[in-house]
């Protein structure tokens, strides 16, 4: 399934962490790196569509559609309006031109 991508559709502007465990030379611990940063175009799933999901939770879930990177896995930190979501599922489409990147609330 090809994403329908039009012109105007990626208003927001969203960063890609990976979480980072080592320290600087000073010793501090470095925290989180950027990965990358993107348009895209974000949207909050509603509890019904999660419950068609099979799933139930207390958080938020939003989904984010945005051109194709190789570079975004699971587990990543996603930024949004201050807001960080953990990646949970990055489903590209069939012809690696954009993608959907799932994300459940971590940190407000």
């Amino acid at each position: 399934m090809y994403h329908s991508i039009n012109a105007g559709r990626l208003r927001q502007y969203v960063e890609v962490f990976i979480m980072d465990n080592t320290t600087d030379d000073f010793g501090q611990p470095v925290g989180r790196t950027l990965v990358f940063d993107a348009r895209a175009e974000v949207k909050t799933v509603s509890g019904s569509k999660v419950q068609d999901y099979g799933t139930t939770t207390t958080s938020t879930i939003i989904t984010v559609l945005m051109w194709f990177d190789e570079r975004a896995e699971d587990k990543q930190v996603l930024v949004f309006n201050g807001v960080e979501y953990q990646i949970n599922h990055v489903k590209p489409d069939e012809l690696m031109k954009s993608m959907i990147l799932t994300c459940e609330v971590i940190k407000k």
